[in-house]
Parts: structure tokens; C-alpha cells; sequence
């Protein structure tokens, strides 16, 4: 028997070979989908660097900065990049910006919708 996280992973696996090629955000900025990292990325006229989740999805994907220490400086500060996660990863990533690996720990509202499919992944 297939767990409910199995089963959102499965899923999301067919929602990504369907993902449109191209899409435009709100500020009518190109963006196209990465089959390696599974969002959309776009540049916009300042060469400031977008990125948007899987919008043709019934799974929850989150923005999770990044907790890893790196050195700016003299000093070391979180990294906060945002990565994007869905709600059935319970592994390890990399960072896209500061390449250290990290576990992402989902901090759901219990207000969200999604709330109640966390609460029930791991049973």
C-alpha cells in the first residue's frame, strides 16, 4: 500500500511533464519552466533572476529560505535564499544559491488549506 506522500509524489511527477514550456508572471516577465529543477526562472531587463512554482498543480509547493550559514565579509549570516518545495519533500536539497544541503522544515499555517495533507503525510 502506497503512502499518502508516495502517492503526492507520483502525482506531482505528472503534473511536472505537463507543465507549460512558458508562462508570464504579473509584471509580464517571460519565464520558463526548468525540467531539472522543476520551477520557472526568468530574467527580467535588470538581470535580477525570478522564480515561480508549478501554478497547474493540486500540490502545495512552498518558499522556503535557505537556514545555511555563509560568510559575508567578516561575518556569517543565513543565506534566505528562497527555494521552492513541495509539501510531499521530506528530503535533502541543495541550495540553488549557497550549494550547502539542507533538510526543509515546512512551517504550515493551520489556517491553510494544506495544513490537514501535512498532518496526514507521515501516518
Amino acid at each position: 500500500m502506497t503512502t499518502l506522500r508516495e502517492s503526492l509524489k507520483k502525482r506531482l511527477i505528472i503534473d511536472y511533464s505537463k507543465a507549460p514550456k512558458k508562462i508570464w508572471n504579473q509584471n509580464d516577465l517571460e519565464m520558463k519552466w526548468s525540467d531539472e529543477e522543476k520551477f520557472y526562472i526568468g530574467v527580467d531587463g535588470k538581470g535580477k533572476e525570478w522564480i515561480s512554482a508549478l501554478q497547474h498543480t493540486t500540490i502545495p509547493i512552498f518558499a522556503v529560505p535557505c537556514p545555511n550559514l555563509v560568510r559575508k565579509g567578516n561575518v556569517e549570516l543565513e543565506c534566505k535564499y528562497i527555494n521552492l518545495i513541495p509539501i510531499c519533500n521530506n528530503e535533502e536539497i541543495k541550495c540553488r544559491k549557497c550549494n550547502k544541503s539542507f533538510t526543509p522544515k515546512l512551517n504550515i499555517p493551520k489556517t491553510s488549506n494544506a495544513y490537514e495533507i501535512f498532518q496526514k503525510l507521515d501516518k
